[in-house]
């Protein structure tokens, strides 16, 4: 009888793990399009295929990047709202600032609506971001520690 190694004990244990959040995610996805969401985000992989599902049951599309690559891939799907992510959100995403790669998504889709994200977590970084020209911006880990 062959045992198996510790190696390939963790490598299955590994590709389960990976199967149930893919299913998981699937799972979240359905749901959340059965329920009609008014807003579908999108972030870290290609809206494409998912995208134009969210759209067809009414929803407003967001598509959250962090390269110029991701921001083209967002528009041609037919994202509604561009989140122009910098590597301030929560210190793990994208190698650019907020502030630059906010400029750059702006001056290359004029016409679609810009969130700006990362590092927003004071009225004057809110401020910041509307003056660059962004329409608005998406706030998250700066709410962690506040008890509203």
């Amino acid at each position: 009888m062959d045992l198996v190694t510790r190696d390939e004990f963790e490598a299955v244990k590994e590709m389960a793990a990976k199967a149930r959040a893919e299913q998981d995610d699937l799972a979240a996805r359905l749901a959340a399009l059965e329920a009609k969401a008014p807003v579908i985000a999108f972030s870290f992989s290609d809206p494409q295929p998912w995208l134009a599902r969210a759209k067809a049951a009414g929803a407003i599309t967001m598509c959250q990047v962090q390269t110029m690559e991701a921001a083209r891939e967002a528009v041609a799907a037919g994202a509604d709202i561009l989140v122009a992510q910098g590597n301030e959100a929560g210190g793990h995403t994208g190698r650019l600032a907020m502030l630059p790669f906010l400029t750059r998504v702006l001056e290359e889709f004029p016409d679609v609506p810009v969130l700006a994200a990362g590092g927003i977590g004071s009225g004057r970084a809110l401020a910041a971001a509307l003056t660059a020209g962004a329409d608005g911006v998406w706030s998250g880990t700066a709410f962690l520690s506040a008890p509203e």
